[in-house]
């Protein structure tokens, strides 16, 4: 009981809010795994969290790590609908980040610019 409670409070003390939900898009959709979805999505989250993408982007070169590129930048129009769909049905973490509004915030056109940058 005292592990769950206090795994829900990293969760929402955390950078889930928009990261998360981008990630489980690219491992539902393109089946990659999730701990590479979440680093793809941060590498790409500067929008969001400025400071915290710069940090990743150190601690990336620091470990002469090296991301996968391009991966969504050849899908047709029905992965990127099923991307999108797949983000967008996180609805707790998307609204805790962006605000009860985040569907006006995150539309498909939004979306697939975001996916387009992984």
């Amino acid at each position: 009981m005292v592990a769950s409670y206090l795994g829900g409070c990293a969760i929402a003390n955390s950078y889930v809010g928009v990261v998360h939900p981008f990630s489980a898009g690219l491992s539902v959709v393109l089946g990659t795994h999730h701990c590479i979805s979440n680093c793809i999505v941060m590498n790409q989250m500067s929008e969001f969290y400025p400071k915290e993408t710069d940090e990743f982007h150190f601690m990336m070169d620091k470990q002469k790590i090296n991301l996968p590129k391009g991966i969504c930048s050849s899908l047709d129009d029905s992965h990127m609908e099923r991307l999108h769909l797949s983000t967008v049905i996180h609805e707790k973490p998307l609204t805790n980040a962006l605000g009860s509004d985040f569907k006006n915030i995150l539309t498909q056109e939004k979306t697939r610019s975001i996916f387009s940058s992984f």
